[in-house]
């Protein structure tokens, strides 16, 4: 399997998707909407959906395996040659934590994923360079490196952490810091606006901004792995470069539970639980959902796009459900949501190594399967500038080692720690959309 299998599915994708078009447009033609098709259109239109469901299905499995693949192939000479080495330290550590015949009962490791995180975001936005190498590859998940320093763990564990978490591939804004002593931002619920001076004797006026205090901790996510100790000593394979991986995969399945609806006790502060929901932001279609009657289909996605101040919405994101996105591709932006413009457009890259997503309305859309499906009082989907979604972490994912937790089962025990948290600094960036009660 390689990346052109993956795109040859994608191909598929988009054909399985027309074809739904072609059934939507004929009834349009005959004067039939969403909520009159035939049951042989309905059929066509379900199997199109399985089609579009099966083959992301099968897109995803090639593109991780791909990853693995290339992590069997290891680091290449021209890699470890690369000047931006970690210092004596940082190494004699690593060759400890790597090191079958460590004295000690465990081993920590450290890894500061400030480099990394800020080496992703570059790479996102399109930068290249000797110290970005190691995603030259793969930019969408692990990379290419096997875990032969320090740093290239970092870059592993934090391009897989990524992958499984929706919120960190969006444009949020991610703050690493040494220590976990509680941070402290002003929060804007409403901005403040100033009053032009009619002459020289005009007081100074304007409107106070909605301010408060958003509080940033560090709520620690944890995973623990063990390993066959005879696997570590037989296998000609990079054992370790798979554990980082499935370390960071499942530390970013959690913490992206956290990031979208977490409570904000105990744990961050979700981002459907800390954005706002304006008038604009519920669908007033109750139990019939955003298929409902003529009139009322996708206007109110429209209305939401313009729930938020317009200095936003250049930079803005939709953060959903997959089936929600399904659903959504089948509507237009005319009266009922069957005439006019599409507002789903499917990328021909979604889901490759360094693709673009589908968009929704011209904005980017990150399928989360954390974010509720369509139902009645259901908060649905998110949409805004997540920039101003702050994501803190604590110095970076701390890999510990032991050789002797489990001696009686002859495993070695890998235990990943994050230490993060995370909460919506500007109230007015990004809105939620609401299910109205049936």
């Amino acid at each position: 399997m390689t990346t052109e299998d993956a795109k040859r599915q994608n191909d598929v994708r988009q054909r399985a998707h027309m074809a739904a078009r072609e059934v939507l447009e004929r009834a349009e033609r005959e004067g039939r909407g969403l909520t009159s098709l035939r049951g042989e259109e309905r059929a066509a239109l379900k199997r199109a959906d399985e089609i579009i469901a099966d083959t992301r299905t099968i897109r995803d499995e090639i593109v991780r395996r791909d990853e693995a693949l290339h992590e069997l192939e290891g680091v290449t000479d021209e890699f470890r040659r690369m000047d931006a080495r970690p210092d004596p330290e940082g190494r004699a550590a690593f060759d400890a934590f790597t090191s079958p015949d460590i004295a000690a009962g465990k081993v920590r490791l450290d890894l500061d994923l400030g480099a990394a995180a800020r080496a992703f975001q570059a790479f996102k936005g399109g930068a290249r360079g000797q110290e970005l190498r190691a995603f030259t590859s793969d930019s969408s998940s692990a990379t290419g490196g096997s875990l032969v320093l320090p740093q290239d763990v970092a870059l592993n564990v934090y391009a897989s952490m990524t992958a499984a978490c929706a919120m960190r591939q969006t444009r949020a804004t991610v703050i690493t810091t040494e220590g976990g002593a509680r941070m402290r931002f002003p929060k804007v619920a409403v901005h403040g606006i100033g009053t032009a001076l009619a002459n020289q004797n005009t007081g100074y006026g304007g409107t106070d901004p909605v301010l408060s205090t958003m509080n940033l901790d560090a709520w620690d996510a944890v995973q623990l792995v063990a390993v066959s100790s005879d696997m570590l000593e037989d296998t000609g394979i990079d054992v370790l470069g798979f554990v980082a991986q499935s370390v960071g995969r499942a530390l970013g399945k959690l913490t992206g539970q956290w990031y979208a609806t977490g409570t904000g006790s105990s744990q961050p502060t979700g981002v459907v639980n800390a954005g706002g929901t304006g008038s604009a932001g519920t669908i007033a279609t109750g139990g019939s959902l955003i298929l409902g009657a003529v009139g009322s289909v996708g206007e109110k996605l429209w209305d939401f796009v313009h729930s938020i101040d317009s200095q936003y919405r250049p930079q803005a994101e939709w953060v959903m459900r997959d089936l929600t996105l399904q659903t959504i591709s089948k509507l237009r932006d005319g009266a009922g949501g069957t005439v006019g413009r599409w507002l789903f457009d499917m990328s021909p890259t979604s889901g490759l190594p360094g693709g673009t997503p589908d968009r929704i309305c011209g904005y980017p859309v990150w399928p989360d399967s954390n974010i509720a499906s369509m139902a009645s009082d259901a908060s649905i989907a998110v949409f805004g500038d997540m920039s101003a979604y702050y994501v803190r972490d604590v110095r970076g994912v701390q890999l510990t080692r032991s050789d002797q937790n489990r001696w009686d089962k002859n495993e070695v025990v890998i235990n990943g720690l994050l230490r993060t948290d995370a909460n919506l600094i500007d109230q007015t960036a990004v809105n939620v959309l609401h299910q109205a009660v049936s």
